[in-house]
């Protein structure tokens, strides 16, 4: 194995030269193993890097606007950044090249995604008597995605051996551009009635847009009613019984929707 490390390059810097390949250092019988200096040439000299940086925020309102009524407010941000680059060392010396390629290569791509969120609630909450008690809310959601990725990628090789620049490309480099973009917001409420503590019936509703779906039909709506009863057991513990009912979640379409896609791919010759 020590071995095969060692010759998986030439002297020179080079990828090793296979039996009969008339090109400096090349061996001088044909081995078996050489997917093994393949995997030896691509993990030790050839390099992949890629960088990210994330930023999380979040920021919650709290408010008791007056006797019962509560306001809460929330926004909060992810932001992400990523750079790759991806650098293919020069196989054999450029006097060895084809008259269309080289060896070598080089990539880079950079991408920006940012997800802005917030929401409102207000809730109201008092009592009827001593054995009723209810709750009302009602609020506003709203979230934005947006994805941004460029990448340039040398071809057929380059010019220069290990210049890693897109400049340096044998062949006309490809330069590409995909930007998404995704925004939903909803509007909801809440209603909740409760007896002596042990008896509850809720109900909500909420109607959500979203533009991966078509405008005009961008628009859904669903509710839901629900009972719920807790028996007091003879061991002080607890049982809870609960009945849904009418609820449906066409959130999940919306989600399996694709974002709005802009993209761009170019051929560009570099002088």
């Amino acid at each position: 194995m020590s071995v095969l490390k060692e010759k998986y390059q030439t002297s020179d810097g080079y990828k090793y030269s296979a039996a009969t390949t008339g090109r400096d250092e090349d061996f001088k019988y044909a081995i078996r193993p050489y997917n093994l200096l393949d995997y030896f040439w691509s993990q030790y000299k050839n390099s992949y890097d890629e960088t990210e940086n994330r930023l999380l925020t979040s920021a919650t309102l709290n408010w008791d606007v007056v006797n019962h009524l509560k306001l809460r407010g929330r926004i909060g941000n992810d932001f992400t950044s990523a750079a790759i680059t991806n650098k293919q060392y020069n196989e054999h010396a450029t006097r060895y090249n084809s008259t269309t390629n080289s060896s070598g290569g080089f990539s880079t791509s950079k991408g920006l995604y940012s997800i802005l969120y917030g929401d409102v609630l207000a809730t109201y909450a008092n009592k009827i008597n001593s054995d009723w008690d209810y709750s009302v809310s009602a609020g506003f959601q709203s979230r934005e995605e947006n994805y941004d990725d460029q990448s340039s990628t040398t071809q057929s090789g380059l010019v220069k051996e290990n210049w890693f620049s897109i400049s340096n490309s044998y062949a006309p480099a490809t330069t590409g551009n995909e930007r998404k973009k995704k925004i939903k917001y909803a509007y909801f409420g809440m209603a909740n009635i409760g007896y002596k503590g042990f008896a509850y019936l809720d109900g909500t509703y909420r109607s959500e847009y979203s533009s991966t779906m078509p405008p005009g039909n961008n628009n859904y709506k669903y509710g839901s009613v629900s009972g719920s009863l807790y028996l007091v057991t003879l061991w002080a513990g607890s049982l809870r019984i609960s009945i849904l009912e009418n609820c449906v979640f066409p959130t999940v379409l919306s989600e399996m929707m694709p974002e709005f896609m802009s993209q761009m791919s170019q051929t560009v010759k570099m002088q």
